[in-house]
């Protein structure tokens, strides 16, 4: 990656999107630094509105840091 320092994955917030999200995380982690937003199970990235993005991009207690990610 030579264009980014940090990624910020926004996924879906049921078991795909997190399972998606270790897999997406631990192929960028060697590369940049990754930042995940844990939505909530029921909640898809396309049903969001403005304002609900950003109030996830700015939820501090949603935002996590993934430093090394390994496969579950």
């Amino acid at each position: 990656m030579n264009r980014f320092r940090s990624v910020v994955l926004l996924v879906d917030g049921d078991q795909t999107g997190r399972t998606a999200t270790v897999r997406i995380a631990g192929d960028l982690a060697p590369a940049c630094s990754v930042a995940q937003v844990m939505l909530p199970p029921e909640m898809q990235p396309y049903q969001m509105t403005a304002a609900d993005f950003r109030r996830a991009l700015t939820g501090g207690e949603r935002r996590q840091e993934i430093n090394a990610i390994r496969p579950i």
